[in-house]
């Protein structure tokens, strides 16, 4: 076995997942270009969990996609076709996910709702956790369809150095 095996709870040692060139890929993307864009509040986990930050303004996450596109595409040496196509990509799907993000807040206020009234309503509850596994399922699928249309657009070089420039970044 060698240095890097990893020693599971029961004291069994297996070896590490190898990576593979679609997960490289599926993290550049999201990770370079969506993950960046995704992390100002469109991102599952600020987007479903945290509300600090007040309402999102939509052009300022917009200046936010040209800034993220471009500056990734950059360094592939996209070329301006590219980027604009990307852009366009990727401000299409976080316009789509901004509707999935309302229907999140409007989801969460029934939940409280549901939690404050005098009788717990199990099934109002149920409900409402099916309507969110539905809605980031909607955000997933959304997301892996801007991800292949994405990767559509570069070339298999351009994808390989943003799945090494993903890599250095996921270490």
């Amino acid at each position: 076995m060698s240095t890097n095996d990893i020693t599971t709870a029961g004291g069994e040692k297996r070896e590490p997942r190898k990576r593979t060139r679609h997960g490289f890929l599926t993290g550049i993307v999201i990770g370079g270009v969506l993950g960046t864009l995704l992390a100002v509040g469109t991102s599952a986990y600020s987007f479903f969990g945290h509300h600090r930050h007040g309402p999102m303004d939509p052009d300022k996450v917009n200046e936010h996609v040209a800034f993220a596109t471009g500056w990734v595409l950059s360094r592939v040496d996209a070329n301006e076709e590219q980027q604009q196509q990307v852009e366009t990509i990727v401000r299409d799907a976080v316009t789509d996910l901004f509707q999935t993000r309302e229907q999140h807040h409007a989801n969460r206020q029934a939940m409280i709702d549901a939690l404050g009234q005098p009788a717990i309503d199990r099934q109002a509850l149920e409900d409402v956790r099916q309507a969110e596994l539905q809605l980031m399922e909607t955000a997933s699928s959304r997301l892996v369809s801007a991800l292949a249309d994405a990767a559509d657009v570069l070339t298999l070089e351009q994808r390989t150095e943003l799945i090494d420039m993903a890599s250095k970044f996921h270490r």
